[in-house]
């Protein structure tokens, strides 16, 4: 028999937060390609600062692909600069390097949604400059 020595009492359910803006912490963000799509995207993970209760957030940016029209790989590169911008994350036109980056800190307004596995908070947009 193995004894597991960890105390579980004062532990709570992560939760959601209520709509709003917060100050979130930058956990890791990788390069990824969807499974039925075959798109680049970038996968994030940030943890909102101070709140030791609330549900990491995932969010997900689609990068250009070369099958997209000049107006969409536009669309995407912009909200690739915004999440950089917002970051502090130094680019180029050779791209950027996003080894290190993380416990960068943005601002990002919040909201709650319901999807299949339950309630979460995604990013309704990232707020450069504050």
């Amino acid at each position: 028999m193995t004894f597991l020595n960890v105390d579980v009492t004062g532990a709570q359910e992560p939760k959601t937060m209520p709509e709003g803006e917060y100050l979130l912490v930058l956990l890791g963000v990788s390069t990824e390609v969807g499974k039925d799509s075959n798109k680049p995207y970038l996968a994030v993970r940030f943890e909102i600062m101070d709140e030791p209760f609330a549900k990491e957030i995932y969010h997900i940016i689609s990068l250009p692909d070369k099958d997209d029209s000049e107006k969409v790989a536009n669309g995407k590169a912009f909200r690739v600069k915004e999440f950089f911008d917002c970051l502090g994350i130094p680019y180029g036109s050779d791209g950027a390097e996003l080894e290190g980056c993380e416990g960068n800190t943005c601002w990002a307004q919040l909201i709650e949604r319901e999807d299949d596995y339950g309630v979460k908070n995604i990013i309704k947009k990232f707020i450069p400059g504050r």
